[in-house]
């Protein structure tokens, strides 16, 4: 009496972590890589990024990554034109 039953959701069997969109990012590929491994090591399972231009497409080639090229245009060119000032 008096105590607490605690209750546990379970653990999902993949996580997945998702970038914000990315712009101009040509030179930064190992900053992505060291952020794709840092994650792998602490869990995370399935990645989602989002360029907004392109410029990842190079190394993602190689990444087991769910790689979103230009995701503002598959919405609206409006809001393409916008992301990309």
């Amino acid at each position: 009496k008096g105590r607490f039953k605690w209750r546990c959701a379970p653990v999902p069997e993949e996580v997945k972590a998702c970038s914000g969109p990315s712009y101009g990012m040509e030179a930064h590929g190992d900053i992505v890589r060291q952020w794709l491994a840092y994650h792998r090591l602490i869990g995370i399972s399935s990645f989602g990024l989002y360029d907004s231009d392109g410029s990842l497409a190079e190394v993602m080639r190689n990444e087991d990554v769910e790689y979103v090229q230009e995701w503002d245009a598959l919405i609206d060119k409006k809001v393409a034109d916008v992301a990309r000032t």
